[in-house]
């Protein structure tokens, strides 16, 4: 699925393009590459889940270390 979020323009007067993708396969790299395709560039993703593994409320750069019975879960 893929949500177009409305412009916004940056400190620098530049218009900032937004999109929401949801995939259910796939890796970073290749959605840039999709993108890329079509003369986007891709400038930040952010994976809210793995699997059943939800990340929480995680900001970015933020992290945490996954529980035993997560790493077992992906595992699988």
């Amino acid at each position: 699925e893929l949500v177009i979020l409305p412009a916004s323009v940056d400190c620098d007067g530049n218009t900032v393009y937004s999109a929401e993708l949801t995939i259910h396969e796939g890796r970073f790299h290749q959605v840039k590459r999709m993108f890329e395709a079509v003369g986007c560039t891709v400038t930040y993703l952010k994976r809210f889940s793995m699997g059943s593994l939800t990340l929480g409320d995680l900001q970015k750069g933020e992290y945490r270390k996954l529980t035993t019975e997560e790493v077992e879960m992906l595992q699988k």
